[in-house]
Parts: structure tokens; sequence; C-alpha cells
């Protein structure tokens, strides 16, 4: 899937819905077996994408949004895992 459609279908997803979504994802992270050593650029960029459309989609990210988020943190950039607010990534109950 092309990165602007990837970008495009979380933006015009109900929040809700990726809320939802995220909080799935975190549950069976480990039942999905994502391996980032054998993936392909394509799949990585995708990833990188995905998970900048889904911080993109919530400017302001609580604790429990951040939790299900944390298994993208390796698809990140440096700017996406700077916007979070302070509070969240020195809180040791997160």
């Amino acid at each position: 899937m092309p990165r602007e459609s990837i970008r495009t279908l979380v933006m015009s997803a109900e929040k809700d819905a990726v809320k939802r979504f995220l909080s799935h994802m975190h549950q069976s992270w480990d039942q999905l077996h994502v391996e980032t050593t054998q993936s392909s650029q394509r799949e990585l960029q995708a990833m990188e994408t995905m998970t900048s459309a889904f911080i993109h989609k919530f400017p302001r990210v609580t604790p429990d949004l951040f939790v299900d988020l944390s298994q993208f943190i390796p698809f990140m950039s440096v700017s996406d895992i700077m916007s979070f607010p302070t509070s969240l990534m020195v809180n040791t109950s997160v």
C-alpha cells in the first residue's frame, strides 16, 4: 500500500476505532511475530508511515495511548518521540 494511502486511511478513521485498533495491536503484538530484522525496506517504511500517522492522529497522548503505542517505538522518528509530553517519558508507571 502506498505511504500516502496508509496516512489517509489512519487519518480518516474515527479516533475511537484507531484507539481500539492500537489497543488490540498492543495486546496481540507477541502473537503477530513482527520481525524488523527480516522486513524489507518497503515494509519498514510502511510501519514508519503508519506510526507517524497514529502519532499525528492523537496530538495529546494519554498514558494509556502511550502504552498502546510502545511497540511502535522502533518505527518512530526522533521528532515523533520528542513530541511526547515529558511527563509521560519520565513516568515510571507508564
